[in-house]
């Protein structure tokens, strides 16, 4: 549960409707220690929603969100590594090892795209990092409002509904690019 403590203190609630995604990716971008490379507020150097415009203009974030790609995007032009795993891609026993591997990393962070509808809740499509699982556990803490655990199985998995992930982790050299 490495994954679990770092995005525990980074916490955010998303400060748009649509800013899952975004609010998502400060998470992580904070719970790695990403230097912005600009202040926040004062002398703070740190993520927020309204600092992730590189990719598409925040105004069309606002009314649409972002896709997966777009998320993708963001994360490599704001100084991680990140690799996108679509759902018609991957089968769920390659997305449970994929959740129990970044889980026990401390410097990789799983997040998901998935559909509200699959878990009961409103709305459509949402962005979440998933903060950890038991090696042999069936549930894992993905951060919603509020933070909740869910079984694995049965909500994330290509059985019950759309899910597509991506792997982040810190670059090593910040200032290089990649994709």
């Amino acid at each position: 549960m490495e994954s679990y403590f770092r995005l525990a203190s980074q916490f955010t609630t998303q400060s748009e409707p649509a800013y899952c995604g975004l609010g998502t990716l400060c998470m992580v971008l904070n719970a790695l220690g990403v230097d912005p490379q600009r202040q926040w507020k004062g002398p703070w150097r740190w993520f927020e929603d309204s600092m992730l415009d590189c990719c598409r203009p925040l105004e069309q974030v606002k009314k649409s969100g972002i896709t997966l790609s777009e998320f993708g995007c963001l994360a490599v032009c704001n100084g991680l590594v990140a690799k996108v795993h679509r759902a018609d891609t991957v089968t769920a026993s390659h997305f449970l090892r994929a959740i129990q591997h970044t889980s026990t990393q401390e410097d990789k962070v799983l997040c998901v795209s998935y559909h509200r509808g699959t878990l009961g809740q409103t709305g459509a499509g949402h962005f979440s990092p998933i903060a950890g699982t038991a090696p042999s556990a069936t549930w894992c803490c993905s951060w919603t409002w509020p933070g909740s655990s869910i079984p694995l199985i049965g909500s994330l998995s290509t059985s019950s509904g759309p899910r597509s992930s991506l792997t982040t982790r810190k670059r090593a050299n910040p200032a290089a690019t990649s994709s």
